[in-house]
């Protein structure tokens, strides 16, 4: 059997080639897939748990343990599923998901996309458009109020709105699931949007077009073109991680799209798997200390959502998401866009997203092809 790292993988790869060939029949294979392997491994779990009725079993397992409220709404969920009647399964409960579920959803993501974690996310709740600072403009002056400098004020200020793009997660339940129970449901359903709306998030915060979806990090967002969204930004190559490229690559992010310096903590920097070992491991290891080292900090994330020998680097904060997980976004719906087994109920749920680099200097994409490995100069080896 495999482990779940190794199907969470595959996830990620199917999602990948399937959102890039815009595949609506291979996206539902792919969660069809994967929803069948958390399945069988919560099944087996449960066949375990019922021999014994030891409840230890459940949290080894990782099984969701209910609140009262929450052991409501799953309740109430599984029998939605048995019967195809939400409004009478549901009757006296809101069925939306109750909102320790979704923060426990939106932590678990955070926790296993770095990318999320690192950027700018605003979870809303029930609200559906966030205000940025579009330039990260001194927003306050001395001077007398004036057209000018309104004029100024009102241009850095940009909305986000959340409602321009959804992202739908499928979530095929099994007959069998329902039996298992309310705790089993409840992680199962949670695995599923953890993994899905996680990728789904990931792809957009670095690839987006900005059409129905969020603008990504590798985009030119200087210029929208109706029918395709921002173009990617062309790839510069970089050969070298030695003090000198990396200073380079914080001056270069350390000017504005105002043209005004901004000081940068520290870089962000995402490529492939493949790529960092291959790539850019070996041109920031230091044999003295045995170690990876920059000369500046930079935090390095993989994402299976990069190309092979591209990377996308720049200021973390400087992407503003924002996430509606709640109020109607959060309410279920039976889907009728992907069909399974008789046995198996579909149910979608909508996620409301949105965001983009606060302008078009905060990121960069980048040809990593022919990183050079570390050269340890003489000087440094004797010093």
């Amino acid at each position: 059997m495999k482990s779940l790292d190794v199907i969470r993988n595959e996830f990620a790869e199917g999602f990948k080639n399937a959102l890039e060939a815009n595949d609506g029949n291979k996206m539902a294979d792919v969660f069809a897939d994967y929803a069948e392997s958390v399945r069988s491994d919560l099944m087996a779990s449960y066949a375990e748990y019922q021999k014994t009725q030891d409840t230890a079993i459940l949290a080894q397992r990782g099984i969701k343990q209910l609140t009262s409220e929450e052991k409501k709404f799953w309740e109430a969920y599984g029998n939605a599923v048995q019967t195809g009647d939400i409004k009478n399964s549901f009757t006296g409960i809101a069925y939306t998901y109750p909102e320790s579920f979704l923060v426990e959803v939106l932590d678990a993501i955070k926790a296993q996309f770095e990318l999320v974690d690192a950027v700018d996310a605003v979870d809303t709740t029930i609200l559906t458009k966030i205000l940025v600072n579009n330039q990260a403009a001194q927003l306050a002056s001395w001077a007398a109020i004036g057209s000018a400098i309104s004029t100024e004020l009102n241009g850095n200020i940009a909305e986000i709105d959340l409602t321009a793009c959804k992202l739908s997660a499928f979530i095929p339940v099994s007959m069998d699931m329902i039996q298992a129970g309310a705790e089993f449901i409840a992680t199962y359903v949670m695995k599923i949007l953890v993994e899905a709306v996680g990728n789904g998030l990931e792809a957009a915060i670095l690839s987006g077009t900005g059409k129905n979806q969020p603008a990504g990090m590798d985009r030119d967002i200087s210029s929208f073109n109706e029918s395709t969204g921002y173009a990617q930004k062309e790839a510069v190559a970089l050969t070298k991680l030695d003090p000198a490229a990396v200073g380079g690559l914080f001056a270069t992010f350390a000017v504005d799209g105002n043209g005004r310096e901004r000081n940068v903590d520290e870089l962000l920097f995402v490529c492939s798997p493949a790529t960092y070992y291959g790539k850019v491991y070996p041109a920031i290891y230091d044999p003295m200390f045995g170690e990876t080292r920059t000369a500046l900090p930079i935090r390095f994330v993989k994402s299976t959502q990069v190309s092979a020998n591209k990377a996308v680097i720049g200021v973390a904060k400087n992407y503003k998401l924002g996430i509606c997980f709640g109020g109607k976004s959060g309410a279920l719906e039976f889907s009728d866009e992907a069909r399974f087994l008789d046995d198996v109920r579909v149910y979608k749920s909508k996620i409301l997203a949105n965001g983009r680099p606060i302008d078009n200097t905060s990121f960069g994409y980048y040809n990593v092809a022919n990183l050079q490995p570390r050269t340890i100069l003489t000087e440094e080896a004797n010093f």
